[in-house]
């Protein structure tokens, strides 16, 4: 709506464009819909602001109407689809590859986004035409979700161990391996005065590894310390230090942190003892 409509549409109130107004429950009946046939290539949401050069084609000023164009609506599912794809992609292989067969000949598709025409008829395209695997869709995709959680509670304890479903793990120095780590990555460290390469990749648990429901991983870790270092405050160097942690959903565990396949995920705080 800013690309089209500009600031006009930027500069409205909160509650005209929040979740529950009017015009976000009409979208969503719009989004709801989409990807079913039907001859409406635009669709029309009324919405009450002035334009002071308003395009014909993205709102109607007598009728105050915003018009959404039908390949408007595909270019906003279109990522989220595509993604949605590839993850399933990728799920597909491993199990293939685990199994040394084609072991997955089902999709069943679940999920408030189950619901979506527009991703179904992409699903049945993708994986539907191949004579090996069906797209099941059933009765109430999203209401699956929580009679699959009511029924796995009913049942009791969860089993004793699961398998983990991505790589987790975090960056950490190693000593510099001259002709094998790249020279931009080392540092001297001020405590022992050796040479270290930063960036390695230390995984904590790795996809498909089963754990038990208390799993703990340990590790040992070494942080430097200075007091010649001053803060803001005029003490010594702050002794609250972050971990970025890290999950991967590639079948190999990348080595190095700059790895395209590799997920920021929100960091571990840590303090000095």
């Amino acid at each position: 709506m800013s690309q089209k409509l500009g600031r006009s549409f930027d500069d409205l109130p909160r509650r005209t464009t929040a979740p529950g107004s009017e015009f976000v429950n009409k979208f969503e009946i719009v989004k709801r819909d989409f990807g079913y046939p039907s001859a409406h290539r635009t669709h029309e949401l009324p919405l009450n602001m002035t334009l002071a050069r308003p395009d014909p084609v993205y709102f109607n000023e007598d009728e105050r109407l915003v018009m959404i164009l039908h390949d408007d609506l595909g270019f906003l599912f279109d990522p989220v689809v595509d993604k949605v794809l590839a993850l399933v992609r990728q799920q597909i292989a491993d199990a293939n590859k685990e199994a040394r067969r084609d072991a997955i000949n089902r999709i069943v598709l679940v999920g408030g986004f189950g619901d979506s025409e527009y991703l179904r008829s992409a699903f049945r395209k993708e994986f539907g035409t191949d004579g090996k695997t069906a797209v099941t869709i059933p009765n109430n995709a999203q209401a699956a979700i929580v009679q699959g959680a009511t029924l796995r509670g009913l049942e009791g304890l969860q089993a004793g161990s699961r398998p983990w479903c991505r790589h987790y793990g975090f960056q950490w120095a190693l000593p510099f391996r001259k002709g094998i780590d790249n020279e931009r990555d080392p540092y001297v460290d001020e405590f022992d005065n050796k040479k270290y390469c930063s960036g390695h990749m230390k995984w904590m648990v790795t996809k498909g590894q089963k754990s038990q429901k208390d799993f703990a991983y340990e590790v040992e870790l070494s942080q430097t310390y200075s007091r010649r270092r001053q803060t803001t405050s005029g003490g010594g160097q702050d002794l609250d230090y972050t971990v970025s942690l890290y999950s991967c959903d590639r079948a190999e565990t990348p080595g190095r942190v700059e790895h395209r396949g590799l997920t920021l995920i929100p960091k571990l705080s840590c303090v000095l003892d």
